[in-house]
């Protein structure tokens, strides 16, 4: 049990950065993996040495995210976790020789200058709304208030309408549905993610009570389903829509929730206020520019490759092939029309189309019949 004090932000900052450096690294290696395999013989995913030392990485870096929710309020770290998209940028460079042209450069000074506006308006002086007793009915009552619940009761309401309306009136949208439902559910994987970790932090013996472990499983069981929402989503769609939209409104949610639970937003001052959601939209706008980016550089890549396939078959010539790039699919086929729009559930085709290394039929040789995809489901912000 560890007493409250009014820095521990600074803290949670320092573990924020390091799980944030840990996911991004941990991500990287899960990539180089597949780009070993790809083109090669096949070897499922979890079989590649480099993939298990980077999903341990990664999964370090996790729990060392879980452990700086319990320092500092939820609206901070959600914004310092956009930094591992920085790391994830440098670590590329040096693992996998990506890259990094200018405008990745003025995306990436964005979100720092973005989570330094956010650091600026806590270090003013910013004092956490929470129970002036760190007892454990103290620091679960939250998660039951009525404001959660009523805001609970019309998301679930509106998934199923929202589902319908995109099946019959505009089925392009569906992969933007998934995108925003499984943002939607990162809100409440971290906030049960904070719980459980002040629970920890803050009572004596907690994990002999029964309540941590039940909010552990329902955090564990929010994190299992964003993943497949995602992966869904993907199924039915491209990443150049579904990883800037999920990346964006995962962290509005994640703020969202934290105004529910415990009422954050409002301890902010009027001049606090200002400079912090001045450096969210910084932030957002920044993580929207590079992910977008480092996509369609991908696509680049493999439009270039295929110019050098059909190069080679009307010449009779083979070219040299480049050898830091990113081996995907290089046949590529029309993805499917409107009427035949994937829903929850199905595999999809066999020949979906390719254009980067994120999308649903990406690295065959790694994965045996459907792709899987390593998410952070704390507030750091990673996908692999």
């Amino acid at each position: 049990m560890l007493p409250q004090s009014e820095n521990q932000w600074i803290l949670a900052s320092f573990l924020g950065i390091i799980g944030g450096a840990l996911t991004a690294f941990g991500l990287v290696l899960v990539k180089y993996s597949l780009l070993r395999t790809a083109g090669g013989e096949e070897r499922v995913y979890y079989l590649q040495g480099w993939w298990i030392a980077g999903f341990t990485v990664f999964c370090s870096g996790q729990l060392v995210n879980v452990a700086s929710m319990a320092f500092a309020p939820q609206i901070y770290l959600s914004c310092l976790g956009a930094v591992s998209l920085v790391f994830n940028v440098a670590f590329a460079q040096c693992v996998l020789k990506e890259t990094v042209v200018w405008q990745e450069l003025c995306a990436l000074g964005g979100i720092l200058l973005g989570n330094a506006m956010v650091i600026a308006s806590f270090a003013q002086g910013y004092s956490e709304p929470m129970a002036p007793d760190l007892s454990l009915s103290s620091i679960a009552r939250p998660l039951s208030e009525a404001s959660l619940t009523s805001v609970t009761f019309c998301i679930c309401l509106l998934i199923p309408v929202c589902w319908l309306a995109s099946i019959r009136l505009a089925p392009s949208l569906l992969p933007v549905y998934w995108s925003v439902v499984a943002a939607l559910i990162s809100g409440y994987t971290v906030t049960f993610f904070k719980c459980f970790a002040r629970l920890c932090v803050f009572l004596q013996q907690p994990l002999e009570h029964l309540e941590p472990w039940c909010i552990l499983a329902v955090a564990v069981a929010f994190s299992i389903i964003q993943g497949r929402l995602l992966t869904v989503a993907f199924t039915s769609g491209d990443a150049l829509t579904v990883v800037p939209t999920y990346f964006a409104l995962s962290l509005l949610a994640q703020i969202l929730m934290a105004e529910l639970v415990y009422h954050e937003v409002s301890a902010l001052g009027r001049w606090q206020a200002l400079c912090y959601f001045t450096g969210v939209e910084l932030i957002l706008c920044s993580v929207a520019g590079i992910v977008r980016m480092k996509l369609f550089a991908d696509i680049e890549e493999q439009d270039a490759l295929l110019l050098l396939d059909n190069s080679e078959r009307e010449t009779g010539q083979t070219f040299k092939q480049p050898t830091a790039g990113t081996p995907l699919l290089r046949q590529r086929s029309p993805r499917t029309s409107p009427d035949e729009t994937l829903i929850f559930g199905s595999s999809g085709p066999q020949d979906e189309l390719v254009g980067t290394w994120l999308d649903i039929g990406a690295f065959p040789e790694s994965f045996e019949n459907t792709r899987y995809y390593t998410l952070s489901t704390t507030h750091s912000m990673g996908l692999a």
